[in-house]
């Protein structure tokens, strides 16, 4: 297939990928988007294989995340956000029993 060639080319010069992640899978939009997102330089009209190739240098250039750090940063960020004041959990209310119908004296 071109585009794992090109990917594999891109490795191959030492863009080694950091996490297994087939980003040929990706449609060319999905690329075009990556690139506007992220400003990536690519020539005018580029193909899916240019694209490719650029996402997977920007995507290897990535800094490598630790998943224990990630979560206990997550964590203080929540809990400082609940801390700021107005933000406070709101106590959820307790549904209150229906009453019944009484019926009328007739």
């Amino acid at each position: 297939e071109g585009d794992g060639k090109m990917v594999a080319d891109v490795i191959a010069a030492g863009a080694a990928p950091k996490t297994l992640v087939n980003l040929s899978k990706l449609t060319k939009s999905s690329l075009k988007r990556y690139r506007r997102h992220f400003k990536l330089a690519v020539r005018a009209n580029p193909s899916k294989a240019d694209l490719l190739a650029a996402v997977a240098m920007h995507w290897a250039a990535m800094p490598e995340l630790r998943e224990d750090d990630v979560l206990a940063r997550s964590l203080r960020a929540t809990e400082a956000a609940a801390a700021l004041p107005g933000k406070q959990p709101q106590p959820q209310s307790q549904p209150q029993p229906q009453s019944q119908p009484q019926s009328q004296p007739q």
